[in-house]
């Protein structure tokens, strides 16, 4: 599972650059990928996803998701790392992160 201390390296990295981010509509997913490592996620019946997910370092497991990701990529807009930080922090407050 996903958990604060990923998401605050998640937005550190989308900060200072190092991490590229996509908004798209049609990502039936929630993928989270380094070169060795892994998270995905998949929606649940209302939407939602199960943030739970699938957590491994794996070659053949970030074979799968980059080539998901590569698939999704194509199709997508690049929104600013300002936007992104700031999508994190409304989501760390939501489960009351601060």
């Amino acid at each position: 599972m996903i958990n604060i201390e990923d998401e605050l390296e998640i937005i550190k990295a989308e900060k200072n650059g190092t991490a590229i981010v996509a908004d798209q509509t049609e990502f039936p997913i929630y993928l989270y990928s380094s070169e060795k490592t892994l998270f995905i996620a998949f929606p649940l019946h209302d939407g939602t996803f199960d943030y739970t997910g699938f957590l491994s370092s794996s070659p053949r497991a970030v074979k799968y998701c980059k080539d998901i990701f590569e698939y999704y990529w194509s199709r997508t807009n690049i929104i600013s790392a300002a936007e992104i930080v700031n999508r994190h922090y409304k989501y760390l407050e939501y489960f009351g992160y601060h």
